[in-house]
């Protein structure tokens, strides 16, 4: 499986190429041409093209930048568009300039999964293609405690750094007991009715 990550590719193969499941596959002729093809397909590409797209996370907004240049750095006097494909119609991206030959565009931080920008020309051609995966937020990126990170923050803020603190023991659930009022306004009403029977007879002979 393979996607685009900024700049780069990201290759990911999940099964084994050793003697245990692949014997007959490692003893191809063309076995060790694959891996060096697959290695240099995860290498940036188009290095020293005049176009080029960055999708950066860092920030609270993703933000998509796209680079216009010539081979001796210049900005290229066309300004191309660049647009997000999605499931829908294409949505034109608002680009802002940041410096000559560099733009801008926020994204919307909503995206998930594999998204695919396009950048066109001002002949409508185009030009370059950049896929990219949404990370998943940063809560949800680590299922564990970040010992690294709380230990430099208790550091910081004079406070101690405790691991059996952060992760916890869990008890048993347990269900708690309920209490029935109603059987208790029941007698309560039982109780009030001679005295309101009581109370009528007294008003009637008044």
């Amino acid at each position: 499986m393979t996607w685009r990550y900024g700049l780069g590719h990201v290759v990911v193969w999940s099964s084994d190429v050793g003697v245990r499941w692949a014997n007959s596959w490692a003893s191809w002729d063309g076995f060790n041409k694959q891996w060096t093809q697959v290695a240099r397909h995860s290498l940036r590409s188009r290095a020293g093209g005049s176009t080029a797209v960055e999708v950066d996370f860092s920030g609270g907004a993703p933000v998509a930048r796209l680079v216009r240049r010539d081979a001796g750095g210049l900005s290229l006097p066309d300004r191309a568009r660049m647009r997000l494909k999605t499931s829908g119609e294409p949505q034109e991206l608002s680009l802002r300039a940041r410096e000559p030959g560099l733009y801008e565009a926020k994204l919307d931080p909503s995206l998930t999964g594999v998204q695919e920008l396009e950048v066109v020309d001002a002949e409508g051609k185009v030009v370059h293609i950049e896929r990219f995966v949404v990370p998943p937020p940063e809560e949800r990126r680590h299922r564990t405690p970040d010992l690294l990170w709380l230990q430099d923050l208790a550091q910081r803020t004079g406070g101690t750094f405790d691991v059996k603190a952060v992760t916890p023991t869990l008890n048993a659930a347990s269900t708690p007991e309920h209490l029935h009022l109603w059987p208790y306004a029941v007698l309560f009403a039982a109780l009030l009715f001679p005295l309101d029977a009581a109370l009528r007879r007294m008003s009637r002979v008044v």
